[in-house]
């Protein structure tokens, strides 16, 4: 799930690529809520609740929820396959793998999560955020078949 929708052709098409492959070896929806359309965007705080709140009235309560956060867990490929196949094992309800917007996201969605999931110590745009992570559960999906693309 994202905040926003990806406005850029050349993260759309590397989105799109990643999902058709990943859609090879899992289901996988693609869920986005609108971004914070208020009067000023000077209250940053308000722009990540609002956000947070619409991310939140979409979630089951049954959902394994892993939020990209730049404080979260770092984790190598091969760990994060095994993560994935961690949840498959204990028959995750489902994974619902959420990316904040520009602004990132409100404490509240924080708490929420099950777990906070750094893909980087360094700030990356969301869009670019999302590719990085459609790209890691491809690579998941290969490294837990034993295909070569990982290596």
């Amino acid at each position: 799930m994202t905040v926003g929708r990806t406005r850029e052709s050349h993260w759309q098409v590397a989105e799109a690529g990643y999902l058709a492959r990943i859609r090879r070896y899992a289901a996988v929806e693609e869920v986005s809520v609108k971004e914070a359309s208020l009067p000023s965007l000077k209250n940053e705080e308000l722009v990540r609740r609002t956000e947070a709140e619409a991310v939140l009235a979409k979630l089951d309560r049954r959902e394994f929820v892993v939020l990209l956060d730049l404080e979260g867990r770092q984790m190598t490929s091969e760990a994060f396959a095994r993560f994935l196949e961690q949840k498959g094992m204990e028959g995750a309800h489902r994974l619902v793998f959420v990316v904040g917007g520009p602004l990132g996201v409100a404490e509240v969605l924080r708490q929420r999560a099950d777990l906070r999931l750094s893909l980087s110590p360094m700030t990356l745009p969301h869009e670019l955020a999302k590719v990085v992570l459609l790209e890691q559960l491809y690579r998941a999906l290969t490294i837990l078949r034993g295909e070569k693309y990982h290596k």
